[in-house]
């Protein structure tokens, strides 16, 4: 058997694998609910209802269908619930690379962009791409 093989048995195993989330304590339960009505994301409010659906007794192929999610999100949400409790239920964000602007520059870009090129000493009439490019490459630094 491939490794690709092996990886996909391993998956179908988890997807199939019915995960049960045990009794919460009532203060548990009162802040999930609590976080279910009160957020403003609605990707987590779905998430939180994951978690409701669940503790009724929902399988994840059911609570998928009705959250109009993949099986694979509603796992790893009870997983991740599993781990790291109500807080490890929203959405997280991938942290992204790291700026490579300084303040300086994006402050002048911010500052430039609406005015004549030719009030910043261009001799041009329109900023293009590689002309505020080649402006604001002295505050790179």
């Amino acid at each position: 058997m491939s490794g690709r093989e092996v990886e996909d048995r391993r998956k179908e195993e988890e997807m199939t694998t019915p995960i049960t989330l045990p009794q919460l304590d009532e203060l548990t339960l009162t802040e999930l609910r609590r976080r279910y009505k009160e957020t403003t994301d609605a990707e987590t409010r779905t998430r939180y209802q994951m978690l409701l659906l669940s503790l009724r007794g929902q399988t994840s192929s059911q609570i998928a269908q009705m959250v109009l999610r993949s099986q694979d999100t509603v796992v790893r949400v009870l997983k991740r619930f599993l781990t790291g409790g109500l807080d490890g239920v929203p959405r997280r964000t991938a942290p992204g690379r790291a700026r490579t602007v300084t303040a300086a520059w994006e402050g002048e870009l911010l500052r430039v962009i609406e005015l004549d090129p030719h009030e910043v000493g261009q001799d041009t009439a329109n900023w293009t791409t590689e002309r505020l490019a080649d402006y604001l490459g002295g505050f790179r630094k």
